[in-house]
Formats: structure tokens, C-alpha cells, sequence
């Protein structure tokens, strides 16, 4: 089955905000934060007598674009052993529907949430996006055994649209805080991340970070660090010394961790400081930062201290008002990576606290961390940088040195120590983004099967 995706969010998205959003941005991108997809059965009475086989339907993204000529050999690599995962559909990322416990007698709907697949094909990194190329439908028994009776659906070609499949996208579309129109956009994975809350525990290998106090587990702050050696300092430059790097994190929502007499939410400014501290994710608390062998290296006071564990200078800031959806935020940090660079050895990472309302017990805000199942919500740095351009420049031959007229100015260099670092995300040059406005949906998708 095939979802035309990519034109029925532009077509949604230029509906219903109309012109691009910003200078530089050619098209509003968006960030998916729900997806569904919908198919009603049709029972069929064909004589099998066999037993039902429990089970579900599971739909696997075709890793070429599909062919309405399909049958069991073609066009798949293997020919005769028909789709085989990993070779002709991507096995990792599925969407599953509904079990079927029994043989379908009438005709219903059945339904799979399909937010992991819609976020692959929307994502603006590069490195994980996955092309729209259609979808494969598989019964896949609860017992392992082969099935044993045919499932059938009602195709898109039937007559009465009101029975065709569709596939639901809520969404908002993003504006990124600056355009990066005459620079390089680059994305950087970060080093490390997690969270510490007075239950001194270690929180460094979970799927979120949480800011705020939700009452129970009182406060908790979110660490996050870059690893400042992976950015070659000697060969590229920031576009712009004031708004060239940010921290974009994903946010989920608000999160109680346990029953409360009155849990509140309510608006929470979020302040990012320096870390003044090396810490380590697998061993940070409220009370320690890192430790080796049996020697922990605490922090000056539970919770990090000002002055010693981290910079009382607030680095950048967001609100998260109360009841707010989710959606992509991005802290500036361009003057503390700019203080890194000079100085690798200070890079011990950013912490984040509200700001506002922390000692105030309500609920978590909660944001996807580095070990998020779902890479595309993952955290990361956008790096907005000087294009390079360099011309080279005749002559006469030296032994292993490579010339070279740089834009910021001449240089000889060996040709071993010219060799750039590739960053793991690298994009040629779009707008960046920030959420403004409200979740949308895209509904009645047409398709082909």
C-alpha cells in the first residue's frame, strides 16, 4: 500500500498556513507528534474451515518504491521466497494494528499508530530519514506458526471512499529561531545526558530527561554535554559569533511521577547555566557527579551548587506554559560553546532547571534523551558555520605539503593534518525552526494498493 504523504502535508500545511514562514524558509517544516493509520477488513467467505490463528497485521516501510505490478516473486531480490526482511523492507521500525482473535465475521476498522514511521519520512536528519517508498502488510500470528486463513482489506480503488484506507498526521509546523540561508547547517550528536532528582539514583541510561518537581520526587534538573573535540575549531568558524549554536530538544509533555493531593501544571522557565564540574552519565546523582573505581566525586551541595557545580549566569531560556503540546524548544548557546572551543578542557556540559517554579511541587516536563527508541526526537546541536572555500594556488611543488588560499587567509599544511573531521549529521544550508502555532491534522490520505 502506498500513502502519498508528502503531498497531502504540503497541500495541509500550505491550506492552512499559507505563505512561507520566514525568510529563507522555502516551505514550513514540520514535526509530527501523532499518526494513525486506518483499514477496514473484509470479510470474505472462501470455505476455510481451518482453526483461526490469533494474531495481528504489522506494516513494514518498503525499502523501494512500490510496484502496483507486485505479486510473490517480483519485484522482490530473492524472487521466489517473496519479501524478505532487511532485503526488500525495513524490519526495525513497524506500525502494528489491532489483534484478531478471531476470524472476522463483519466488516470493522482496525487501527495501528504510525507516529514512529510519519517522524522517519518528516525528519529534517538526513542520517535517519526514510524515503516514502509504500508499505508492506504482514499477518503475524501471536503463536510464531504459519497463518492459516487469509485476511483481506478494503482496497483505496473501492467505490465508496468512505471505506478506503487512511492514514491521520497531527503535526506543527516548525520555525527555526534563525536561518542559516547564507551558512552551513550542521547537526552534532551530543556527548551525554540524563537527569538528577532527589531519589539519588542514576537516571543516564533511561529514555527521558525531566525538569521542574512533580510534588512526590521533588525537583529534578537535566545534564546534557558535547564532546567539543568532535568540532574541528582549526578549520571551520561560526557563521555568527551571537546565534550560530542550539540545543534543540524534543518536549513530550507534562508528567506526574506519583498520585498527588493537588498536582498543578503550570508555566516553567526553563534557565540553562555552564557546568563548572566533569560528570559522567553513568554514575551522576543529586549527590555525585562521577566516580572511579570507589572514589566518588560529589557535587559541592544535593543538587548541584552554584559558583563550584555550575555557573549562576543564565545561558539561555525557554517557557513551557501550562497545558502546552508537544513540540521541538532550542536553548542559544552559542557563548558557552564559543567559551569551550577556547578552552576544550571547560566543556563539562550545560544543566537545565526551571527557573521559576521549582520549588513548587506540579508535574515533570518531560523531553526525549539520547537513548529515545525514536532517533529522530532525539537531542542534538545545530551548528549554523562559515561555508569554507578554498582555492588553490600554484606553486612550486613542495614535498607532502598541499597549498592552499584560504578565505581566512593563506595556509600550508601537510596533507595528512588537512583531513577534516566528518561530523556525523552534516546538510547543506535550510532555515532553522521554533513552534508557534497549533496541532494540525491531515485526514483521508489517498492511497494505492
Amino acid at each position: 500500500v502506498y500513502f502519498d504523504l508528502e503531498k497531502a502535508a504540503a497541500e495541509g500545511v500550505i491550506e492552512q498556513f499559507g505563505e512561507p514562514p520566514s525568510e529563507g524558509q522555502e516551505k514550513w517544516d514540520i514535526a509530527v507528534t501523532d499518526s494513525r493509520m486506518n483499514f477496514r477488513l473484509t470479510p470474505v467467505d472462501d470455505g476455510n474451515e481451518d482453526a483461526w490463528e490469533p494474531g495481528k497485521a504489522v506494516l513494514y516501510p518498503l525499502k523501494k518504491p512500490m510496484d502496483e505490478d507486485s505479486d510473490w516473486s517480483y519485484p522482490w531480490l530473492e524472487g521466489s521466497k517473496g519479501p524478505v526482511a532487511g532485503i526488500d523492507y525495513v524490519s526495525t521500525v513497524t506500525a502494528t494494528f489491532t489483534k484478531l482473535k478471531k476470524k472476522p465475521e463483519v466488516g470493522r476498522w482496525i487501527q495501528a499508530v504510525s507516529t514512529t514511521i510519519a517522524r522517519y519520512i518528516f525528519t529534517e536528519l538526513e542520517d535517519v530519514k526514510m524515503k516514502n517508498n509504500g508499505f508492506l502488510l504482514k499477518y503475524v500470528t501471536e503463536s510464531g506458526d504459519p497463518a492459516t486463513q487469509f485476511v483481506s482489506f478494503d482496497s483505496p480503488a473501492l467505490a465508496d471512499p468512505e471505506f478506503r484506507p487512511y492514514m491521520d498526521i497531527c503535526y506543527i509546523p516548525s520555525v527555526r529561531p534563525v536561518p542559516c540561508t547564507e551558512g552551513q547547517l550542521v547537526y552534532y550528536d551530543l556527548n551525554a545526558d540524563t537527569y538528577i532528582a532527589r531519589d539519588n539514583l542514576v537516571h543516564g541510561a533511561e529514555e527521558h530527561l525531566f525538569i521542574g518537581n512533580s510534588g512526590w520526587a521533588g525537583k529534578a534538573r537535566t545534564l546534557i554535554d558535547f564532546d567539543i573535540n568532535s568540532f574541528n575549531t582549526d578549520l571551520t568558524e561560526l557563521f555568527d559569533d551571537a546565534e550560530s549554536v542550539y540545543l534543540r530538544l524534543w518536549y513530550e509533555g507534562a508528567e506526574l511521577s506519583k498520585p498527588y493531593n493537588d498536582p498543578r501544571q503550570m508555566e516553567r522557565k526553563l534557565a540553562a547555566h555552564k557546568i563548572q564540574k566533569a560528570w559522567n552519565e553513568a554514575h551522576a546523582t543529586s549527590n555525585v557527579a562521577s566516580q572511579s573505581g570507589d572514589n566518588k566525586n560529589k557535587w559541592e551541595k544535593e543538587m548541584m551548587g552554584e559558583l563550584n557545580d555550575y555557573d549562576p549566569d543564565v545561558i539561555a531560556t525557554d517557557i513551557i506554559s501550562e497545558g502546552e503540546d508537544q513540540h521541538n524548544i532550542y536553548f542559544n548557546i552559542t557563548s558557552v560553546f564559543k567559551d569551550w572551543a577556547a578552552d576544550k578542557s571547560s566543556d563539562h556540559g550545560i544543566v537545565i532547571k526551571d527557573s521559576q517554579h521549582e520549588s513548587v511541587p506540579g508535574y515533570f516536563l518531560k523531553f526525549a534523551s539520547l537513548n529515545h527508541p525514536d532517533p529522530t526526537v532525539r537531542p542534538y546541536l545545530m551548528i549554523c558555520q562559515k561555508k569554507p572555500i578554498c582555492e588553490p594556488e600554484d606553486l612550486p611543488p613542495q614535498k607532502n605539503l598541499q597549498p592552499w588560499l584560504c578565505e581566512q587567509g593563506e595556509r600550508h599544511a601537510e596533507t595528512s593534518a588537512r583531513q577534516r573531521t566528518v561530523p556525523v549529521r552534516q546538510m547543506t544550508a535550510v532555515p532553522w525552526t521554533t513552534v508557534t502555532s497549533p496541532v494540525s491534522v491531515l485526514s483521508g490520505i489517498s492511497s494505492t494498493s
